[in-house]
Formats: structure tokens, C-alpha cells, sequence
């Protein structure tokens, strides 16, 4: 299953998914946002293929432009988890409303570094669905 919904499960995937994507040449962009759901597909060329698809469900905030494009981090990790502290930090900070009895993680993409997150790249959610295409 690629759909994971817990702290312990994205924390498998996401190391999962940087291991794979470890020093890679990934190239990753927004697909779209509309209503929950949020959509990044990255490639080692976009101009022939997919490799990744990456999709943020029950979305409750991002600071990721719509059509967003940026390299990967190339010898660093691609996403991070944030801690509790750092989520609470965030939501504080940019006063947010976020009222679900469901869990909910701050997932961040290394673009210009993970201290960036309060500029770009971070993404509130539920629940987070990873797919290589190969």
C-alpha cells in the first residue's frame, strides 16, 4: 500500500523514499491543488517521463506555488517530517485553523534547505500516497 496516514508509517516512507531518491537528479514540480488534495511529480526528465508521483491529501496548508519547480537536493534528503513541536511552531507562527480529531503532519521538501520550511516547501496534510512509476 502507498497511502500512509500515521507518524511511524511517513516516517518509513520517507525514508523509503529518500534513500531511493538519494543523489538521484530528481527535478520535482507541482502538479496541481484543488479543494484537499495537493499533486508533485518528479522526474529525471520531464520532457520523456514521470518517475514519482507524490499526492498530499486532506491538505490543510502549503507554501508551495502552484506550477513550483525546483532540483532536488541532490546529496541530502528530498522531505523531511516535522517534529510535533516544530508542526505546533508553524501553526502558531503563520495562525493557522486547523480543527480535525484526525491526525495531521507537517511534510517539508528540501528546496534551499529544510530551515526554508516557513518560506516554501512545507505542506500540512493527513495523509501522504507515494507511487514510482519504476
Amino acid at each position: 500500500m502507498n497511502t500512509f496516514n500515521t507518524k511511524e508509517t511517513i516516517s518509513e516512507a520517507l525514508l523509503a523514499f529518500n534513500k531511493k531518491a538519494y543523489n538521484a537528479g530528481l527535478d520535482f514540480k507541482m502538479i496541481d491543488f484543488c479543494s484537499d488534495c495537493l499533486w508533485i511529480q518528479a522526474s529525471f526528465d520531464f520532457m520523456r517521463y514521470v518517475n514519482v508521483d507524490i499526492e498530499f491529501r486532506q491538505v490543510h496548508y502549503t507554501n508551495i506555488d502552484k506550477n513550483q519547480y525546483w532540483t532536488d537536493a541532490w546529496h541530502d534528503d528530498q522531505l523531511m517530517l516535522l517534529s510535533q513541536d516544530e508542526l505546533e511552531n508553524v501553526i502558531d507562527f503563520k495562525d493557522l485553523d486547523i480543527n480535525t480529531d484526525k491526525p495531521y503532519f507537517g511534510i517539508v521538501f528540501n528546496i534551499n534547505g529544510f530551515e526554508n520550511f516557513y518560506n516554501t516547501g512545507l505542506v500540512i496534510c493527513e495523509e501522504l500516497y507515494i507511487q514510482w512509476r519504476n
